[in-house]
Order: structure tokens, then sequence, then C-alpha cells
């Protein structure tokens, strides 16, 4: 008897203990939640709030927002969301799908129509309607390099697509060029129209290209309407190594912050989906077919507790942030940034990059450098780049490149000193006239291949 009577007692407390481990915290309904990310914040929405969101691939709204989604249709705020790229670029989906298992031209173009379809089907489910939905149509894993290389007349070319002008029935509009101009005034024109009052997009940190892209493009064109819309801004992360953790579906789990960048800085916000939030979110993933056939784990893992965000800042005379080595080493035998200091004295901005396995013979280093001009719109402010070379002598040579063009400068104005493992840059301010702040990233190359990168940052900077 007695031993039957603690069976039924072990059977109680696993019962009760279940229960409470699969309590649903509610935050927005006023319960209390225990706090899985130190410092955090809740996101609040009004019903006067309007929400843009963008997404540079068609699952992305849904796989970080769709949380925030529900509960600002139920709020009776506005909700839009622009899709960047067709997701055209998955190659794994292509081959897999495909009736000659390759990647094609013909395949890309199916591919996209697929996920135009799923990216509807996902917004319905998640209680939107088709015509709060914007399709640019830009090239999946090309927005980095129309960021990069393509800012002025000369548009980035798609090999996939075997176009340099979106073209889909779905685009918002047929026969743009795939530059960055063109690119960043569609973006304004929809902000602009909109008239945010909270922006969600990926952050400049994000490990997949065309999120960083994204970043940029909608930090820049806030930068622009910045005198009549100042929406609160949240980042959303999505491309991390083994993240979320666990990487599968483990909807009693929360969302925590990815560990994978170093010195990041900036509030983080989160919210909490109910039980029935989360369900929808899980159908509305699962709408996205062709992406949960390539990866499950990943795709589910977003089924979770809590969506998180970042109100993220860069400022002068400060590390910014990094990924860990894992990233920043594409090639483990070859240089790789170790950290980058950005500061500043009376006269220049100043760069200290550290480096690890060296700077050695034949290898170039570029920093670009993008400024935000009070007293112009961005895409006609310049774009910078420095190259630093070091050739068989072991002395380093430094070229100015102005929007694809290189100028004449002198030591005065620009100079590089260091050893193989630390490099100082010194860049006259008089490049940064009337600028609030600046884009900026690093890259490493040996015999023209790319082995080590940086994020990019916007860096705040002079006051005056």
């Amino acid at each position: 008897m007695r031993r039957f009577k603690k069976v039924i007692a072990y059977i109680l407390i696993f019962y009760i203990a279940e229960f409470v481990l699969t309590i649903k915290p509610v935050k927005n309904t006023g319960n209390d939640v225990v706090n899985p990310i130190a410092e955090v914040n809740v996101i609040n929405i009004k019903n006067s709030d309007r929400i843009l969101i963008f997404a540079p691939h068609p699952d992305d709204a849904v796989l970080s927002s769709s949380g925030i989604i529900q509960y600002a249709i139920k709020s009776g705020a506005e909700v839009k969301i622009v899709y960047i790229t067709t997701g055209s670029h998955n190659t794994t989906t292509m081959v897999r799908d495909s009736a000659i298992h390759t990647v094609t031209p013909i395949s890309g173009i199916l591919l996209a129509k697929e996920r135009h379809r799923e990216a509807l089907c996902s917004a319905k489910t998640l209680g939107l309607s088709e015509n709060t939905l914007v399709f640019l149509g830009f090239p999946d894993f090309g927005t980095l390099k129309i960021w990069t290389d393509c800012f002025e007349n000369k548009p980035y070319f798609s090999g996939l697509l075997m176009s340099d002008k979106t073209f889909f029935p779905f685009s918002y509009k047929k026969g743009i060029e795939f530059t960055g101009k063109n690119e960043l005034t569609l973006i304004e024109k929809i902000i602009e129209t909109f008239k945010p009052t909270i922006v969600i997009y990926p952050p400049e940190t994000d490990l997949n290209p065309d999120h960083r892209a994204t970043g940029l493009f909608v930090d820049a064109a806030l930068f622009d309407l910045r005198n009549s819309i100042n929406p609160e801004r949240f980042r959303y992360f999505m491309h991390a190594q083994d993240w979320p953790t666990p990487l599968k579906y483990a909807p009693h789990d929360y969302i925590t912050k990815p560990e994978y960048i170093r010195n990041l800085n900036g509030k983080w916000f989160t919210y909490y989906l109910t039980l029935k939030e989360e369900e929808i979110k899980k159908k509305a993933i699962l709408c996205h077919k062709s992406q949960v056939k390539s990866a499950p784990n990943f795709m589910l893992s977003f089924v979770r507790r809590n969506e998180i965000f970042l109100n993220e800042e860069e400022k002068i005379n400060s590390f910014m942030p990094l990924w860990t080595d894992r990233e920043m080493e594409k090639i483990r035998v070859s240089p790789s940034i170790s950290s980058v200091y950005i500061g500043e004295d009376k006269n220049n901005v100043i760069y200290k990059i550290t480096l690890k396995k060296g700077f050695e013979t034949f290898t170039k280093l570029y920093v670009f450098i993008y400024p935000e001009i009070k007293t112009e719109k961005f895409y006609d402010s310049p774009k910078y780049r420095v190259v630093i070379t070091r050739g068989l002598t072991h002395r380093l040579k430094i070229t100015l490149i102005k929007n694809g063009k290189a100028i004449k400068v002198s030591k005065e104005n620009l100079s590089a000193k260091g050893s193989e493992l630390l490099l100082e840059l010194d860049i006259n301010k008089k490049y940064f006239e009337n600028c609030k702040a600046f884009f900026t990233a690093i890259q490493v190359e040996q015999v023209n291949l790319r082995v080590s990168e940086s994020p990019w940052w916007n860096v705040e900077i002079f006051k005056n």
C-alpha cells in the first residue's frame, strides 16, 4: 500500500511539474513573466501604430515577427510587409525540386513564383490581406553587391535570373534596374507613403548578406526621411551559427540573444506570444513548404514563447561588433579581422584594425565608408573605398576610391601605418564634413579571394 501511495505521489508531482513548466506567459495581458533575457524591454503596440516590416526573403517576416503581427492586428494597428528579394537563390531547394536536379534560370524563376505563393499563404494565415504586402522583386543573394558595387548607374546583373531589372508580374514596379539608387528610392517611397510609427527589419550584423543589405538600405532611407518620419526601430536576428538554441522545434523554450556577435550594443526588446499566437505562427511557417523541406529544424526553431528584437547603435570612440572567430576566419590559414576600433582626434577619423595571422605580402584590405551628409540625399552622397595593399617590399600602399574612381590624396589627408598584426588608418575629417554618421565595413583579400570580412556598422560621429 505504501508503494502504491508513493507511485501515486510521484505521478502527481510529475504532472504538477509538467503543468508548471508548460504554463504560457502572456506579458501583454499583464501576467508576470520570468524574463529569459537580461535587461529586456517589452514591446507595446497601440491602435494608432503603423508597423512596417522589411523581409529580405519571403519567409523572414513570419519567422521573426508573427507574434507582433498578430498582436498588432488585435490592437487595431496597421501592418505592411515589404519583401526585398524573390528568395530565388536557395540552391538546395532548386536542386531538390527541379526536374533535372540542377540550378538553372528556369528553376530559379519557378522557385521565386513558388515562394511568392508561400508568402501570400503565410500572410493570410496571420490575418493579413494581399494588399498589405509589397514585393520589390530584387535579386536574392545580390542586394549586398548592389550596395557595395552598383550604387551608381551600372546595374547589378543576376546570373541566376538572367536579368538586371525587376520583371516578375507581382513586382511592385516592373522594369526597375538593380541599382542601389533605385532600391533606396523605392524603399523611401514606401516609407514616405505608409508613414510608419514602428519599423522592423534586420541588423547589419546578420550573417546573411541580403539581411545586412536590407538593414543598410532601410537605415539610409530613414536618414533621408528623418525630418518628416521618425519611427521606433526594432531589428530582428535570423541567420546565426547554431541559433536559435536548441536548433529544433521547441515551442516551450524561449528565444535568447544570439551569442555569435561580440561587442554588441543596444537595448533588447521582446514580445511574448500566447499559446494561440504560437500555434498560428507554426501554421504560417508551414506555409513556406519549400523552405521547411530544406531546413525543417531551422524554420520551426522560431516557434517559441517569444520573439526578440534589438535597438542597436554604434558610437565613435568604441570597438565595433564583430562575429566570432569561426565566422571571421573564412580561410583559417589566411589573415582575418580580430578587432576594429573606430575613434577620432582633432583632425582625423581613426581606424585601428587588429588582424589574426598578419597582414602578409599580396594582401589587400578594403575599408568602405559611406557618409550620411546632412545636406544631401544618401544616394547622392560620396561612397568611399580605401584600399590598403602590401607588396614585395612590405611597404603599405594606400588608394582612395570615390564613387568608383581613384582620386589623388595627400599623406596629411589619408595615411596608413602599422605592423603585420595592427593597422592604423587616419582619414581627414574633411571627408566627413556635415556628416551625422557613416556606414562602414572592412574586407580582407588575398590573391583576389575574400578571406575575411566584418559586419557593416552605422557609426554616429560628430555632434555638430
